[in-house]
């Protein structure tokens, strides 16, 4: 019998706000990603010169400064956002979708959930579902379900 995954839009992804995230303990470069997509959708011509700005974001608006392995300071954080892509994260997201499309075409390991996000300074992908999937009803046992009818 066929399994049917299901995953949230991209849309929903962007709509989950930095607290949201933080309710649901994801990893704090998660976190930064939010916190620069959120920083920028307010700041439609964000800047690396914006760096002050954004910690500021983070302070007062977002309540939270996240802090990422490797990373010394959220202002370098920042700037991070604005350099060229680097090489070895091409390859590591080159990898992972590669083994994605074998799985999709051999059907026989779930899928990724639906948000990766490598670090490059610890060589480490962190795999994470945003926004959480809704709590499944809990589920009766049958001798409760029996005393009810009864």
């Amino acid at each position: 019998m066929a399994e049917k995954f299901n995953y949230s839009s991209f849309k929903e992804w962007l709509q989950c706000t930095p607290a949201e995230l933080q309710r649901q303990k994801v990893d704090a470069s998660v976190l930064l990603v939010s916190l620069f997509l959120a920083f920028s959708h307010s700041n439609k011509h964000a800047t690396p010169e914006m760096a002050g700005k954004f910690e500021d974001y983070c302070r007062t608006v977002a309540k939270c400064t996240p802090s990422v392995d490797g990373g010394v300071e959220l202002k370098d954080a920042y700037a991070c956002f604005f350099m060229e892509p680097l090489m070895h994260v091409a390859s590591v997201v080159a990898g992972l979708l590669a083994q994605e499309v074998i799985k999709a075409i051999t059907k026989r390991d779930p899928p990724m959930m639906n948000t990766v996000c490598f670090n490059a300074h610890t060589s480490c992908a962190l795999v994470e579902r945003i926004p959480l999937p809704p709590k499944a009803p809990v589920k009766r046992k049958a001798e409760e379900v029996a005393d009810l009818l009864d």
